[in-house]
């Protein structure tokens, strides 16, 4: 209920009124914090920002991989698994020998 005094206007209130139980809340502020959409926004801001971060050590990562997986492909043989080095070193004893038989030592 507003009373007027002069130039001075006055506000009484119950105790009990929500604006008072808000202003004791709200430490005379009448903020209560962030809104939902500003809470939505920095959501996306942090996904997008994390997630580009992200992206570098997987796309290293994945390059390193690839990487491993070519060397040892070129060390081993896809048909029976074994060392290529060893493949190498068995044609060429094969083939020095005159007879064509696999030297034995």
């Amino acid at each position: 209920m507003p009373l007027s005094y002069g130039t001075i206007n006055f506000t009484v209130r119950h105790a009990k009124d929500p604006w008072i139980v808000a202003q004791l809340l709200a430490v005379d502020s009448l903020n209560f914090g962030v809104t939902r959409s500003y809470f939505l926004t920095i959501g996306i801001v942090f996904t997008v920002v994390f997630g580009l971060m992200l992206a570098v050590p997987v796309y290293f990562g994945y390059k390193e991989y690839r990487e491993f997986e070519d060397r040892k492909r070129r060390y081993f043989d896809a048909k029976d698994n074994k060392p290529v080095y060893e493949i190498k070193k068995i044609q060429e004893t094969v083939l020095s020998n005159e007879d064509g038989a696999l030297a034995t030592e």
